[in-house]
């Protein structure tokens, strides 16, 4: 293969390797992507973005485009011993974005691949990564496509390549943590019933916990819990007919299976690397962290270490920050990952009790919390990971008493007037990189720049106000951040707030202070 020269080599396809290129190429870094697969995945597999994940990658790709034949994710049911214990709704008054939206992967993987393509990216197929050299300068990469080799030297090296990473094993890393002996059952299938879309189902019995998430019409991804299992147990592959009997015995619903479209099984993996910067390489997604699917969270977890490391990562390679910003990628990304592991962990064990008390418990206490409006938001706010904040990092500036949302803390989702129509105050941040959202009049942001003086990236400036981009007739958005008499917020290009000020000099001090520095403790 002849050699091509890119500062980035992005070692895997799936949707977290697909995003980190989407955000590279759209902030004008050159990137390859390379997969060792011959195609794209065909499987089901991650099933929900969520809010969060919508929000991030909104500037780049828009969320409408996912929502497109999907849909948007309404609530939770459960239902324990045959009766519905609590109904959780995700809909909360005066917000716009949806709180996620049920979408296989493999249509995940291809929105993602026709946006790339749209900005001259293909993905390399059937080329695997077979060694590498790291210094302080680059890494050396030998490729193999069939019998060629490819041996090229990138400036960068990201390892999207899932939880049996080669870079990771290469580079010698840990993968500390414990894997379950717990048998879990997975199933795509189709079912003779018409039934809601847009609503996940959870039920428990004695036999174990039954989940299902909506794929289409009359089709349905099933998780169920087969119990502990010896570790070299040689156990029967899984069948539609063992799905069709968990279903009669533990669930309600009344579900007739009609075909298979993918039967697998699982144990969970609790793990996470202790560093995911090794100087010039980066681990992303399930190479960084592995955990229990519970919740739906692992490849949105995935998507938004891509878009953290990405927008770092371009400023860096075209000379706009010092090296040092690369440090941050570990100091938000790590404790977050470190969280999801842990929260579903424990989701997984507690749905994983299947005695009578145990069962008992549940059936009082989750319709409780989702009936108390402070536990029901948090309860949201972890799934849909509203809840994903860098408060306590290195690039958090001060934030306003009273403020509900602050340096750290993604962009609030507020409804907004644009055009005297409502919409989220998310559409305020759709120009790729950062944003100035001014409250009130118009002002000369003078010599801010987010990045060296003179060389930072553009920065978009959204007006809320009337006659501006959008009007706050409430005054919900300027009153989650804190302002109550006009100001302004700098917003990252990952949609997080950088800085919010009174003045332009507040702005360009959080510049200064937090982004600019050649030498930090990160």
């Amino acid at each position: 293969m002849p050699p091509r020269e890119t500062p980035v080599l992005i070692v895997g396809a799936g949707p977290v390797g697909l995003t980190a290129a989407l955000v590279l190429s759209q902030l004008r870094t050159p990137c390859r992507i390379i997969d060792k697969s011959m195609s794209p995945t065909d499987i089901s597999k991650a099933l929900v973005i969520w809010r969060r994940s919508l929000q991030c990658l909104d500037p780049f790709l828009p969320m409408e485009t996912f929502l497109e034949n999907h849909s948007a994710v309404r609530g939770v049911n459960f239902f324990s011993d045959g009766k519905q214990r609590a109904h959780l709704l995700f809909a909360e008054d005066g917000r716009g974005d949806p709180p996620g939206v049920f979408i296989p992967q493999y249509d995940t993987e291809k929105i993602l691949i026709d946006a790339l393509a749209s900005h001259d990216v293909t993905v390399e197929r059937d080329v695997e990564l077979q060694s590498f050299q790291h210094g302080e300068d680059g890494v050396t990469v030998t490729l193999g496509k069939g019998n060629e080799t490819e041996t090229v030297q990138v400036p960068w090296l990201l390892a999207c390549d899932g939880g049996h990473s080669t870079v990771r094993k290469k580079l010698g890393l840990s993968f500390p943590g414990e894997s379950t002996n717990r048998r879990w059952l997975i199933a795509d299938v189709g079912i003779q019933e018409e039934t809601r879309m847009d609503e996940l189902m959870i039920e428990t019995a004695a036999q174990g916990a039954v989940a299902c998430f909506p794929i289409g019409p009359q089709r349905w991804r099933i998780i169920c819990d087969d119990g502990l299992v010896e570790e070299d147990a040689q156990l029967a592959p899984v069948t539609l007919e063992q799905i069709q009997q968990v279903l009669s015995e533990r669930t309600s619903w009344g579900w007739h299976l009609t075909e298979s479209f993918w039967l697998s099984e699982f144990r969970v993996n609790e793990r996470q690397v202790e560093q995911y910067r090794h100087g010039r390489i980066f681990l992303a997604g399930d190479a960084a962290h592995v955990h229990s699917p519970a919740g739906g969270q692992g490849m949105n977890t995935g998507i938004q270490d891509a878009i953290n490391l990405a927008w770092k990562l371009a400023m860096v390679h075209a000379g706009k920050a010092p090296e040092a910003l690369l440090n941050t990628y570990q100091a938000e990304r790590h404790p977050v990952g470190a969280m999801v592991v842990k929260g579903t962990a424990a989701l997984m064990r507690n749905w994983s009790k299947t005695g009578h008390v145990a069962r008992g418990v549940r059936s009082i206490l989750v319709p409780l919390a989702t009936s108390i409006g402070p536990v029901r938001r948090k309860i949201i706010g972890m799934l849909t990971e509203d809840s994903v904040s860098y408060r306590e990092g290195p690039l958090a500036g001060i934030r306003r008493e009273h403020a509900s949302h602050g340096p750290g803390d993604g962009f609030p989702d507020r409804l907004v007037s644009v055009s005297g129509l409502p919409s989220s105050s998310t559409c305020l941040l759709r120009d790729v990189g950062p944003t100035v959202v001014i409250f009130g009049e118009q002002c000369d942001l003078g010599s801010l720049s987010f990045g060296l003086e003179g060389n930072g990236l553009p920065i978009a400036i959204k007006r809320v106000g009337p006659g501006g981009d959008a009007e706050d007739p409430k005054g919900a958005l300027a009153h989650a951040m804190g302002l109550t008499d006009g100001g302004m917020v700098l917003v990252r290009p990952d949609g997080v707030i950088a800085a919010v000020g009174d003045t332009v000099a507040e702005l360009s001090a959080w510049c200064q202070d937090r982004l600019m520095p050649a030498s930090m403790a990160w």
